[in-house]
């Protein structure tokens, strides 16, 4: 699956008798989001706050399952919550790139075949993504295609970039 995201602005310009009401003229436009607005957008989401001011928790976690993915997905197909992790946000322009790491102790001895994030975990203290990934969202499930047998002479980063642009 190879979704396009796009980012429009639609203007509505509406021209009325002042009197009475009376609508003279409608003038609708779309338009670009400048360059500025893409890397906001990217700026905003790596930025998500919750509470306090804090950003929402996040998880990447591996599966083992099979099937398509699709935007009406919540939940992997096979996850495996004890490679749910944490790792790092950096937002670089319009893109926002999530990291983790998988040490050589790490997920090991199973063949990964998919993968996904959740986000907007609401909890802050305590944080443990094992089991506090069901209070998020899966916003990126993925099939890992060949898939990725890990054993404890790897490691394993796991990069994904959401990027704001133009089609």
């Amino acid at each position: 699956m190879n979704d396009t995201v796009k980012v429009t602005a639609e203007w509505t310009f509406v021209l009325s008798d002042a009197e009475t009401g009376e609508i003279k003229q409608i003038v609708k436009r779309k338009n670009v989001i400048t360059d500025a607005g893409l890397n906001y957008f990217a700026q905003a989401y790596g930025d998500l706050f919750g509470q306090s001011g804090q950003r929402y928790n996040w998880c990447i976690m591996l599966g083992t399952g099979t099937g398509s993915p699709s935007g009406t997905d919540t939940q992997l197909f096979i996850g495996d919550p004890t490679t749910a992790k944490k790792g790092t946000i950096t937002v670089t322009n319009n893109t926002i790139e999530f990291k983790v790491r998988y040490q050589a102790n790490e997920a090991n001895d199973k063949t990964w075949s998919e993968a996904g994030i959740y986000d907007g975990i609401a909890k802050w203290s305590g944080f443990d993504p094992t089991t506090d990934y069901t209070l998020g969202n899966l916003i990126s499930h993925v099939l890992i295609y060949p898939a990725i047998t890990k054993d404890s002479n790897n490691a394993l980063d796991v990069y994904v970039r959401i990027t704001f642009s133009r089609e």
